[in-house]
């Protein structure tokens, strides 16, 4: 069962960013906006799935495997950003390769925290189970 939410999640988080990829594609030697902003939605959400879980008494045994690992994790990919990377230093584009490598670690940092005090900022009647 929970490979299996992991498998429904998955599929749906890179269908996801996919999408996003799809509708708002980058030059080869262009910033990777599409990619930023998806892995940095990610980690907002997967520090509000967190902080969340932290709180709920018994969140059912899915919940985590199909949003966290699932979702989340199909989501924002680790190898992405790493061609993203590639690409632009390829291009000669060295300058926004380390720009793009610094606004990926650091903006997940802080989307994360952001997302860690949205989760705990949510009242507890709007927590999913």
């Amino acid at each position: 069962m929970l490979v299996l939410a992991v498998f429904a999640g998955g599929c749906l988080g890179g269908g996801l960013r996919y999408a996003v990829q799809a509708t708002w594609p980058t030059p080869p030697d262009g910033f990777p906006a599409p990619v930023l902003t998806v892995n940095l939605v990610g980690c907002f959400l997967l520090a509000v799935l967190v902080a969340v879980l932290r709180t709920t008494a018994r969140p059912a045994p899915w919940v985590r495997p199909l949003l966290g690992t699932g979702v989340c994790g199909a989501l924002t990919t680790f190898s992405f950003v790493v061609v993203a990377a590639v690409q632009l230093m390829a291009h000669g584009r060295w300058t926004t390769a380390t720009g793009y490598l610094v606004a990926t670690f650091a903006g997940g940092l802080l989307a994360a925290r952001a997302g860690l005090a949205t989760g705990r900022a949510l009242p507890a009647g709007s927590r999913p189970a």
